[in-house]
């Protein structure tokens, strides 16, 4: 998959100059990456990180609402 979306070459290379000890990190950053461009031809993982900050901040804000509200005078 990751050398189909990403280039061949570019897979190659980057796992051949790579110490072992990086290999498994760099095949499920390499995973990520080309499964995010399967997806958003345009943004690829750049537009999948977009997606998950911006939960995140959703998430966070709906939290401190909640603490507003708990923290509230009567």
């Amino acid at each position: 998959m990751a050398g189909e979306s990403l280039g061949e070459k570019y897979v190659s290379k980057m796992l051949r100059d790579l110490p072992e000890s990086s290999l498994a990190d760099a095949v499920r950053s390499l995973y990520f990456e080309a499964e995010a461009r399967i997806k958003d031809q345009v943004h690829g993982c750049s537009g999948e990180l977009y997606r998950i900050q911006k939960d995140s901040v959703k998430e966070l804000q709906a939290e401190i609402l909640e603490e507003k509200i708990v923290m509230r005078p009567n």
